[in-house]
């Protein structure tokens, strides 16, 4: 087909667990006649996977990737005036997209790690203080619970969920059609809320 392969686009990762310590940080790996690093995480589909399959550095680079939409689309939402409350949901769900893309490979990790929980959590309270037009001293908790906004590790868990239980259907034989789709929807979201 005449594909070929761009080595300068090339990367390499140490897959490993930790037992003989860290691997070499200087290391290198020839791809015809270029040198590629071999790094501590690779990005591969828009997930970045790191040597241990913990998916920290995700959250690491996630978090303010999360933050620059979400600042980027507040400056257009003042909180005296501006847009009705319609919009301001927009608002939220299209930073919630783009923060838990991937999220029913990663959803576990997330529930899993403190730190991942910890940076998302800052990005979502400034978005459900937006919502809400509060002030910036308002916690997280009433914020998220003002805006009516679960928290993001029950969104992640609610989408892994999803997602299995249409993979488990369609493994049964069963057509999934739009309406059976938006039944296993609206059952995880229930879920998420109980």
């Amino acid at each position: 087909m005449g594909l070929q392969v761009a080595p300068h686009k090339t990367e390499a990762l140490f897959m490993h667990r930790g037992e003989h310590g860290a691997p070499p940080t200087d290391a290198h790996v020839a791809v015809g006649d270029i040198s590629v690093r071999v790094g501590d995480r690779l990005k591969y589909l828009g997930l970045y996977l790191d040597a241990a399959w913990s998916f920290g550095g995700h959250f690491e680079l996630l978090a303010p990737r999360a933050e620059s939409v979400a600042l980027s689309l507040g400056r257009l939402l003042p909180n005296l005036g501006g847009p009705d409350g319609r919009v301001r949901r927009l608002y939220a769900n299209t930073v919630r997209a783009v923060a838990l893309y991937g999220s029913p490979v990663w959803a576990d990790a997330l529930m899993a790690n403190k730190r991942g929980s910890m940076l998302l959590h800052r990005v979502f309270r400034r978005v459900a203080i937006r919502v809400v037009r509060g002030y910036r001293t308002v916690s997280h908790t009433a914020a998220s619970l003002l805006a009516g906004m679960p928290p993001v590790e029950l969104y992640a868990d609610m989408y892994a969920h999803v997602y299995a239980r249409t993979r488990e259907l369609g493994g049964l034989g069963m057509v999934l059609t739009p309406r059976v789709k938006a039944a296993v929807r609206l059952q995880a979201r229930r879920r998420a809320l109980e």
